[in-house]
């Protein structure tokens, strides 16, 4: 284990989550090679995480390990009615003992924050030698087909002798991969990163980095047979029938991108586009743009979230056909309002509304 400071939340990260379940369930169904699903929660903490993974995999066996024993405990309590739940101190030998896993997710763990923040250059601090021991043992222990997800790390997934083995999984609803700053494997430094825990954007320090280094973060174990593929996209749906816009597309998070690409900055925003289907429906369209680090804007596939109709939602649409203006423009800020909360807890963003 390597970052020091314990830190964890419920759903911290909904679309990797969401991701992962999608493509598992679509490839392999509920069960994966006739045996109930396997992962691990590697760096734990309390518990928090495996709770959160719990909700996307109701019948999944789950395992989860740390170095630290005092949290330990608090997991164990957190999950003693979770007979499917396993908690186990962090080692090699216990990690292999417990394997093999269908899915391994190593959130924030192969990272020193905020310790690395400050400095040019990590080898002292955390060697890439430690991040290639450490991630070829997880690798070593998933299965063929198995998902390897990896946030927040200070080194490249590419870097590692381990990587030729995988296939980046590309979701609409996961634009980044963490707020942490990049080195290379001699441990100099990448990117500089600005801004929040979750809307955040990385200025290049050195050529040998891409967009693609700061996107995936989501890896597929694949045979020989399919490694000529670059990526594995994955499309969460064609929308609703017959969208149509009721109003402007609005910024619900994020920076100004314009500002960003001036800057040279990498940067991520989420938009959204309200309004109805063929059916009277109500949905919400939303879109992750990013600026690159070669100052040019790219767009990634929509995704889409129904909502229930409410009281201001009546309210706007009985404006709408009465072509009464000032109503509608004093429902639709409501709604602005009520759409930027909603998508934002939704995704794991309420907390950093911009």
């Amino acid at each position: 284990m390597f970052q020091k400071i314990t830190s964890t939340d419920f759903n911290r990260y909904p679309g990797i989550f969401r991701t992962v379940s999608a493509v598992m369930k679509a490839q392999h169904g509920i069960e994966l090679n006739g045996s109930r699903m396997r992962i691990l929660s590697f760096g734990c903490s309390a518990g928090h995480e495996m709770q959160s993974i719990r909700c996307y995999f109701p019948d999944a066996q789950i395992f989860g390990c740390d170095v630290n024993k005092e949290v330990l405990y608090k997991a164990k309590k957190a999950l003693s009615s979770d007979r499917l739940a396993h908690v186990f101190v962090s080692n090699e030998e216990n990690i292999v003992a417990n394997g093999p896993y269908d899915i391994i997710f190593a959130m924030s763990v192969f990272c020193q924050y905020p310790e690395s923040k400050k400095l040019a250059n990590i080898e002292n601090l955390f060697p890439f030698s430690r991040f290639q021991k450490l991630a070829g043992l997880l690798c070593d222990n998933l299965i063929s087909e198995g998902i390897f997800c990896l946030m927040n790390s200070n080194y490249l997934f590419r870097h590692s002798s381990m990587s030729s083995r995988f296939i980046p999984i590309r979701s609409p609803l996961q634009a980044g991969n963490g707020f942490i700053d990049k080195f290379d494997q001699s441990g100099a430094r990448l990117t500089t990163s600005f801004g929040s825990k979750s809307m955040y954007s990385h200025r290049r320090e050195a050529a040998d980095i891409n967009d693609a280094d700061l996107i995936d973060c989501m890896y597929q174990h694949v045979s020989d047979s399919h490694r000529d593929r670059s990526t594995i996209p994955f499309s969460v749906s064609d929308g609703p029938l017959g969208f149509k816009s009721l109003g402007e597309e609005i910024q619900l998070a994020g920076e100004c991108l314009d500002q960003a690409i001036k800057e040279k900055r990498a940067a991520m925003s989420l938009f959204g586009d309200f309004g109805v289907d063929s059916h009277g429906g109500w949905w919400v369209k939303n879109i992750w743009r990013r600026s690159t680090l070669d100052s040019s804007l790219m767009e990634m596939e929509p995704f889409w979230h129904r909502v229930e109709e409410n009281h201001v939602l009546k309210r706007s649409r009985l404006a709408q056909q009465n072509e009464s203006l000032d109503e509608y423009i004093s429902t639709s800020k409501t709604l602005t309002r009520g759409l930027r909360e909603k998508m934002l807890g939704l995704l794991g963003l309420k907390k950093h509304m911009k």
